[in-house]
């Protein structure tokens, strides 16, 4: 008799629930889990500290609580977490520093909310549940946010990550403006109570601002730059002592994991991603740890490679992409091969299609770069040979759907 949708459902929750898990903590591979520390983002988070030092000065006779900053780098470069991070932390600090002060942090993207009336709305109702969701312009909703601000004697660090998404509504410098500047009409606000952060992937969205805002805004920029392949490994590495049980992955495999996503331009998420979706991958497979090739299959699931790149390669590449898989398919527990191994197989490969393409080092050297290019495999010289240099070289694809894919399109090219 056949299952009900509701019986392999529990079925399957049954089963996993008594299966083995290999975290110790999955929370720590996700993108809400916020670090106690954060490796090489340190001086960063210093910086922004000093430039928001002056709102912890606030006296009676000196009320300013006005400060700005700007954080700037690409996509993964860990803004976000050091603006949570020392948002939380400042938080903290005001309760045991400042107890007659109530400092709040609140941390809202402009992605989400697409437009500055929704954002202002989100903002309110973190402030005031019950406020309504409707009957007011934006204009009228920034007074109405300064007024509670005033009302519930709140200072207000405020972080609007991902602006980038805001400009193309008309309100953003209004906005950005009352933020920076409006505090300086004291008959609007007796006491300056809103510092801003604002992140942004591109510091050229300032010369969309008028002048007034953007003298106000641009004078504290803390650059974030892409992580460095070491860098990636040293955060990969803290969360994988903190969130997965020991031995479940090699160093060898967190560094290919660390070099791929610096290939692919240093950002953190992709590292974090990939970490996750590999362990997941083994605990689907039943695997006691983790494995090359579910790095492999967890690295082309976050940057997929159309079949239809694989498909147009000429065919010296086709033979020695499906080479490169056959050396990794008979080293399952290995990361990288050298040129030497390809090559024998390179010379089998040709040999069982009656192939008489080129397979002298410099011919096979030059498929191996083309595909390189192309980003489906990576290579780099290494010293350790005891002939001098070796040529290493890792897959950026799941070996066995690779392995038939390329047997499959190399038999359509031969009867062509």
């Amino acid at each position: 008799m056949q299952q009900s949708i509701r019986q392999l459902m529990e079925a399957e929750l049954n089963e996993r629930s008594n299966s083995y898990s290999l975290f110790k903590d999955e929370n720590i591979l996700t993108f809400d889990y916020m670090p106690e520390n954060m490796p090489h983002r340190d001086s960063q988070i210093l910086e922004m500290t000093r430039y928001l030092r002056g709102i912890f000065n606030k006296s009676p006779e000196n009320p300013s609580f006005r400060q700005s900053i700007i954080l700037v780098g690409p996509v993964g470069s860990g803004k976000t977490s050091a603006a949570k991070r020392l948002g939380l932390d400042l938080e903290e600090y005001a309760i045991k520093k400042m107890p007659y002060t109530r400092f709040i942090y609140r941390h809202l993207n402009c992605r989400r909310s697409r437009t500055v009336y929704l954002l202002l709305i989100d903002l309110m109702k973190s402030l005031s549940p019950k406020f309504p969701h409707r009957g007011f312009s934006a204009s009228e909703l920034i007074h109405e946010l300064i007024t509670t601000l005033e009302q519930m004697n709140l200072y207000l660090l405020l972080t609007l990550d991902e602006i980038d998404y805001l400009f193309r509504d008309s309100e953003i410098n209004t906005l950005l403006y009352t933020f920076t500047r409006i505090n300086d009409d004291n008959s609007y606000i007796n006491n300056q109570r809103i510092s801003l952060v604002v992140i942004t992937r591109n510091k050229e969205f300032l010369y969309l601002l008028d002048p007034s805002t953007k003298s106000s805004l641009a004078k504290n920029i803390v650059k974030f730059p892409s992580y460095t392949k070491e860098q990636l490994n040293d955060i990969l590495t803290s969360r994988v002592i903190l969130g997965i049980k020991e031995d479940i992955i090699s160093d060898e495999l967190i560094l290919s994991i660390a070099k791929f996503a610096s290939d692919k331009g240093g950002d953190a998420r992709l590292v974090i991603e990939i970490l996750w979706r590999s362990i997941k991958i083994a605990e689907n497979k039943n695997d006691l740890y983790v494995k090359a090739d579910h790095v492999r299959l967890a690295q082309i699931n976050v940057d997929p490679i159309s079949k239809e790149i694989l498909e147009d390669l000429p065919l010296q590449q086709k033979v020695t992409l499906l080479s490169i898989g056959k050396v990794f398919h008979l080293n399952p527990d290995t990361s990288t091969i050298s040129l030497t191994k390809l090559k024998k197989q390179f010379v089998i490969e040709c040999k069982s299609f009656n192939l008489s393409i080129g397979k002298g080092h410099t011919s096979l050297w030059s498929y191996v770069q083309k595909l390189s290019d192309l980003g489906l495999i990576h290579t780099w010289i290494t010293s350790k040979g005891t002939k001098g240099r070796v040529t290493e070289i890792t897959l950026e694809l799941p070996v066995d759907s690779l392995i038939s894919d390329m047997q499959t399109f190399i038999e359509k090219d031969l009867n062509a």
